[in-house]
């Protein structure tokens, strides 16, 4: 890692906005503090009274927060963008699943 006029560069694999999405998500779910933030996250959903809206199952909270964090790594600001994305491309939707809430 080097500084250009003070812009921090990395040399690392490319990252496309289309195929990226794939070394994104792969590298969120590795991650030590993913795993953690599911850990703390689960049980204290689990133990809410009242609307869960289905984040009570570990796949499904995985797999949501996996595409908002994925896509806002890769540029897109809201949960609407990242939906459209999802939708439109097949291979977004291969990796984080069908649809965000």
């Amino acid at each position: 890692m080097f500084e250009i006029e003070g812009m921090k560069v990395e040399f690392g694999r490319p990252v496309s906005t289309d195929g990226g999405v794939v070394f994104v998500a792969r590298r969120i779910r590795r991650s030590a503090w993913f795993r953690a933030l599911l850990a703390e996250l689960l049980p204290v959903i689990c133990a809410m009274n009242g609307d869960r809206y289905g984040f009570a199952a570990e796949p499904k909270l995985k797999r949501k927060l996996v595409a908002l964090i994925a896509g806002m790594a890769m540029g897109y600001r809201s949960g609407k963008e990242i939906a459209d994305v999802i939708g439109a491309d097949r291979l977004w939707r291969e990796m984080l699943g069908g649809r965000v809430p």
